[in-house]
């Protein structure tokens, strides 16, 4: 009997179509995985073909040597040039962009520091100059993406800061040059005159696809911008203001560390229209937010799904974000909002006797009736003050009463809560914990609420009087201790040893190994961090 004949090298991939071998490798690497890319693509012409989508799926270009700080302006050019003028069929392909801090002096960035000695460069040109042809592909790029109505001046400024080397302007090229950027990654702007005005611009426009593509932004759908201010609240000379990508349709997700502080930020969001963002997820971490700019910033969003706020740890300078403004900020979308995270930081809150009334959330919490998910400070919830707490500039500890009028806990939690976490708990909670856990045992309201989270303070708490009586089938309760050191590491503290230096540990651009520990471990007594906010200690970071 003969044997079918099938050619050895059938199933080999490079032998596969190529849209099969894109779609092999993808899962095979990372886009961070740049190693194994750069070993497919030297492998064979085939695999070269199918590895060069993969190379450019995500585009880094920040300074690592700091943990922050300036992007390449080298590394930009050559991006520019590869993308546009060399293979500009793998524009397309580009999904994710990470950039540190770019500026529109092009005095100012990572190529005019420290360049290594055996670097020889020509004149003070600190990257490869564009010519001719590069340029004008540049011009009709630009004058295609902003419409044939765009300000021809503002479109020459932009190459002209192209020939010069500015980082800003060519991070605004890269931006519009990606149809297909799904996330995008930056560090706010040290000073600018492109970026956000090419954003505002893109918003106005009515563009021209000549070519068959969509506008430029128009599958964005996840911004991450963060601040290094040096722990100085508003010290920070940049824009922070990220109204702009609120404007986009795509745009579902938001996240900011230490921005939108401004007033520039609040005049922008107020002249927006009301619900015009199909912004669904905010997060906002070593926040200085006002009460005006978080009130005008979801007063633009449609339907805003999910919220989460951690108040920075230096004091602020500009009115104080409150758990009655963002109750405030928030009751527009009770239809809408399911996760609520609010840690205001009360241990770093001063002057709080003047605004008792603004400390608690309040009864029109329970008007919240889609909210699931509750994460939030005793003092938020109930009006307890707890240990003591220090008084204006004078550092006087003292015992401070109940906020007057404060509602009880089981009076203010909406119905269909399923999950609830308290932190900085005291004793003085016990008594309404209880009676919250008998009205779930008893069906009578908050049927739908499985889970209970009790964060306490291990300094004022003696372990002993903590007793709750609950029935485990019914709701599951988790107790856990805290210390003050375990508080300052959900604070999102940085970290420095040897030779690694982190701003904020939650940073997805400079410590994604330490941000999936501390979203792992927060809220619990592993973690740790000093009073100077340094991180010392947490299983597995050395």
């Amino acid at each position: 009997m003969q044997q079918s004949t099938v050619p050895r090298h059938s199933s080999c991939l490079q032998h596969l179509p190529v849209e099969l071998q894109i779609a092999i490798l993808s899962h095979l690497t990372s886009p961070s995985d740049q190693p194994t890319l750069q070993a497919v693509l030297l492998t064979c012409k085939s695999l070269n073909r199918a590895a060069l989508p993969l190379s450019v799926r995500s585009f880094r270009n920040t300074d690592h040597r700091h943990g922050g700080g300036f992007c390449s302006e080298r590394r930009n050019a050559q991006f520019l040039c590869y993308i546009l003028s060399r293979r500009p069929e793998l524009a397309i392909f580009v999904e994710s962009l990470i950039f540190g801090q770019f500026s529109s002096d092009p005095n100012v960035g990572y190529d005019t520091e420290a360049v290594d000695e055996d670097e020889e460069l020509e004149g003070d040109r600190l990257f490869d100059e564009y010519n001719p042809e590069e340029l004008a592909i540049y011009r009709k790029h630009i004058t295609d993406a902003l419409g044939p109505n765009s300000m021809p001046k503002f479109a020459q400024g932009w190459i002209k800061d192209l020939e010069l080397g500015c980082s800003d302007a060519q991070v605004a090229l890269i931006l519009i040059s990606c149809p297909n950027l799904r996330s995008l990654y930056f560090e706010t702007p040290h000073y600018h005159r492109h970026f956000f005005r090419a954003l505002e611009l893109l918003n106005r426009a009515n563009p021209l696809i000549s070519n068959g593509l969509k506008p430029p932004l128009s599958r964005l759908r996840h911004v991450y911008c963060e601040t290094q201010s040096c722990g100085i609240p508003g010290g920070h000379p940049g824009d922070r203001n990220p109204g702009p990508f609120f404007q986009l349709d795509t745009l579902r997700s938001f996240e900011g560390f230490d921005v939108g502080t401004g007033n520039a930020a609040e005049r922008f969001f107020s002249k927006l229209p009301a619900r015009s963002s199909n912004v669904e997820e905010i997060t906002l971490r070593g926040s200085y937010l006002s009460p005006q700019v978080l009130q005008s910033m979801l007063r633009v969003c449609k339907a805003v799904k999910s919220l989460e706020i951690t108040r920075g740890f230096y004091r602020v300078p500009a009115e104080e974000l409150l758990p009655r403004h963002v109750l405030a900020s928030i009751l527009p979308h009770a239809d809408s909002l399911e996760y609520l995270h609010l840690n205001v930081a009360e241990e770093f809150q001063l002057d709080v006797p003047t605004q008792g009334e603004h400390l608690c959330l309040g009864l029109e919490l329970r008007n919240m009736t889609r909210l699931k998910s509750l994460v939030t400070g005793m003092r938020s919830l109930t009006g307890f003050f707890n240990g003591y707490t220090v008084i204006g500039d004078t550092n006087t500890p003292a015992r401070i009463p109940r906020v007057r009028g404060a509602p009880n806990l089981a009076d203010c939690l909406p119905d269909n809560l399923e999950s609830l976490e308290i932190h900085r708990c005291g004793e003085d909670l016990l008594d309404q914990v209880q009676t919250l856990i008998m009205k779930v045992q008893e069906g009578r309201s908050f049927r739908r609420l499985k889970h209970l989270r009790l964060l306490f303070d291990r300094e004022d708490v003696n372990p002993v009087k903590v007793r709750l009586n609950f029935d485990p089938a019914v709701i599951h309760i988790d107790i856990v201790f805290q210390s003050l050191q375990n508080r300052l590491f959900d604070l999102i503290p940085t970290y420095r040893t040897g030779g690694r230096r982190v701003d904020a540990i939650s940073s997805p651009m400079y410590a994604d190994d330490f941000r999936k520990q501390w979203l792992a471990i927060r809220g619990q007594d592993i973690g740790c961090a000093s009073t100077h906010f340094e991180l010392y200690e947490a299983p597995g970071i050395t």
